[in-house]
């Protein structure tokens, strides 16, 4: 889980063949112990959402 903005778009096009900047939104699976990201393309540039877990 240490990739930022340029290793998810380039997930995206490598291993599922999209376009990063097509609308959709990419969240890789993680554990609930590690923090959740989303990457998502608003028109006009990337936003790389992230939500630590709750601690215990």
């Amino acid at each position: 889980m240490r990739k930022g903005i340029a290793g998810f778009s380039a997930l995206a096009q490598d291993v599922l063949r999209q376009k990063p900047a097509g609308g959709a939104v990419f969240c890789p699976p993680g554990s609930p112990r590690r923090p959740a990201k989303a990457l998502y393309w608003d028109g006009q540039e990337f936003c790389l959402y992230y939500r630590h877990p709750l601690r215990r």
